[in-house]
């Protein structure tokens, strides 16, 4: 009789702890998630907020920043890679390597970022706060040059208003024999009230 008691109390016991389990699971709080990128130079950087990789949340478009269809695409070019920028957001839609090869046709670049029929695999960023642009902004390109050539950095400027009056840049910096891309954003405030904006980055892509 005692061994069927240690029986029935071992499965209840065990039942209630995936009851708990499963309770926890359904009611517990939303673990935050860590940023995956930050400004990498110091000039007028603002800080990052966590940011979610996959489709997860991001901020949604401030009262200056309605949401769009479309921007204009254009090409950034370095030694190492071309990039494809898009105007609504400033989001990065394409990396292709110049010095690797697509697995499948050996024609193609490498891509470290896509958006096509098949794949979308983008860079996004933006601001956090009333009035500030974010990845649904759309941007106007400030920079001409786009090509990195000769020299040794490529500075793509792109910019946006912002309610409280004067504009929010967005700066991506390109260098001479590097992968990195710094991630800047350059803001001038014409309002009276201070701005304490935050910066979020993130890898949007598909299952």
């Amino acid at each position: 009789m005692d061994f069927q008691r240690l029986i029935l109390f071992v499965i209840f016991a065990m039942s209630g702890v995936f009851l708990f389990q499963a309770w926890q699971k359904e009611n517990a709080p939303p673990k935050p998630v860590a940023p995956i990128a930050a400004p990498a130079d110091g000039k007028s950087a603002v800080p990052a907020a966590p940011a979610a990789s996959g489709t997860g949340a991001v901020p949604a478009a401030s009262a200056v920043a309605p949401a769009a269809t479309n921007g204009e695409v254009f090409t950034v070019n370095t030694d190492l890679f071309e990039a494809r920028i898009n105007t609504l957001g400033g989001v990065i839609e394409e990396v292709a390597l110049k010095e690797h090869r697509d697995a499948a046709d050996k024609s193609k670049p490498y891509l470290v970022l896509m958006k096509n029929k098949d794949r979308t695999h983008v860079a996004q960023s933006g601001l956090i706060g009333a009035g500030l642009p974010n990845h649904t902004t759309v941007y106007s390109k400030v920079s001409g040059n786009t090509d990195l050539g000769s020299a040794e950095s490529l500075e793509v400027r792109l910019s946006a208003p912002i309610a409280s009056g004067g504009k929010a840049d967005l700066v991506y910096t390109f260098k001479r024999g590097s992968y990195v891309v710094d991630v800047t954003y350059d803001i001038t405030n014409s309002g009276s009230a201070a701005l304490s904006p935050t910066a979020y980055f993130h890898l949007h892509r598909d299952t």
